[in-house]
């Protein structure tokens, strides 16, 4: 039995508010993660080179850039250091290179896994305008040209000269080393670096629930981010407490977990 006009109607019309809050969310989604890029090459004093998008990606607030600098100190420290000079190629520190982008990719690979969905919150979140110069791209898009890009930069080290070739090699092998270690953990972690992922991840929400009112209190932005720390009895808040004072996040009350 075909549609009346007026069902036809009313079905593309949900059709296209369906699309439109897909769409607001995936921007949404995809500023809050190059705002996060953006502001970890800042704080590694870093070129942003090959795009211009980054430009006009909002910046993050003062505590996110805040873990930035800690995230340079720590994790990302030994890759700073692998940053060329000059214009003569060192083979060892390209091969470094490029093992830590072959482990980056691994990490990334998994992380990313499922985020390409939109959750309910996101897709009734507010219609958010990307940034001038904005161009979605899906994250599987940019993970299949971090591994083209990589493949190829490998193939063509094979070519060069064998004393090149082995000092790319074990520069190969010691970079896998400098982002994860053999246990799969962060090289250079002193116990934060989980949390200051997920608050990166969450840097938009938690600048809402800041600024809403009644204000929310730093409870109930742990309440939130427990359970991705698989603590849902609310054991360590203490602890997030101190890591929030370190890097200057400051929600508006404390407030008490309940005891069990």
């Amino acid at each position: 039995m075909s549609k009346s006009r007026t069902e036809r109607s009313e079905q593309g019309r949900v059709e296209q508010t369906g699309g439109q809050a897909g769409q607001a969310a995936y921007i949404r989604c995809a500023t809050r993660l190059l705002a996060v890029v953006k502001g970890l090459y800042q704080a590694c004093d870093l070129p942003i080179t090959g795009t211009g998008d980054l430009e006009n990606v909002p910046p993050l607030p003062s505590w996110a850039g805040n873990i930035c600098e800690q995230l340079h100190r720590t994790i990302f420290k030994r890759l700073v250091d692998l940053k060329p000079g000059g214009e003569q190629v060192d083979w060892r520190n390209f091969g470094r290179l490029l093992g830590v982008w072959q482990r980056q990719f691994t990490f990334l690979d998994d992380a990313w896994e499922g985020t390409e969905s939109v959750s309910p919150e996101e897709a009734t979140a507010p219609p958010t305008e990307p940034p001038d110069s904005f161009k979605i791209v899906p994250q599987s898009d940019l993970l299949q040209a971090v591994h083209d890009s990589l493949k190829d930069s490998i193939f063509n080290s094979l070519s060069e000269t064998p004393v090149h070739l082995n000092d790319f090699l074990s520069g190969l092998a010691e970079g896998h080393e400098l982002f994860l270690d053999p246990q799969g953990q962060f090289t250079g972690d002193r116990g934060r670096t989980a949390i200051y992922f997920i608050l990166l991840g969450r840097w938009m929400e938690i600048e809402e629930m800041r600024s809403v009112h009644p204000p929310k209190t730093i409870l109930n932005l742990y309440e939130v981010l427990a359970p991705s720390l698989g603590d849902p009895r609310l054991e360590r808040f203490d602890w997030f407490c101190d890591v929030c004072n370190e890097i200057g996040l400051f929600v508006k009350g404390r407030g008490r977990p309940r005891k069990y």
